[in-house]
């Protein structure tokens, strides 16, 4: 995939022509990484009943923007859980739980 920006129009082109803002920011205002791990791990803690593997907290986060620009941070806890976390005032954006269990109604 090859992207690029046109200073003429602020865009930036991906491999099928569509196009999305170009985000400007900064990660200097962001909110440390550290206090959003504390407050995912405190969260999963209360919802551990909820979680895959619940009797160890673990996970792995990316930090990302959406098309309007905001930046967030992705974390995925236990290999089947999703909580998002806003990076600019460190808040729960939103917190999907899944203990890995599948279940089927007819």
């Amino acid at each position: 995939m090859m992207n690029w920006h046109s200073p003429e129009t602020g865009y930036v082109w991906d491999y099928d022509y569509s196009k999305f803002r170009r985000c400007d920011f900064t990660k200097s205002d962001l909110v440390l990484t550290e206090e959003a791990c504390t407050t995912v791990y405190e969260d999963a803690k209360a919802n551990s009943e909820k979680l895959y593997n619940d009797n160890k907290i673990y996970g792995t986060y990316l930090l990302k923007a959406d098309g309007q620009g905001n930046l967030y941070y992705e974390f995925t806890v236990n290999d089947c859980s999703l909580v998002t976390i806003d990076a600019n005032s460190g808040s729960i954006i939103k917190a999907h739980y899944w203990n890995g269990d599948y279940t089927y109604d007819k």
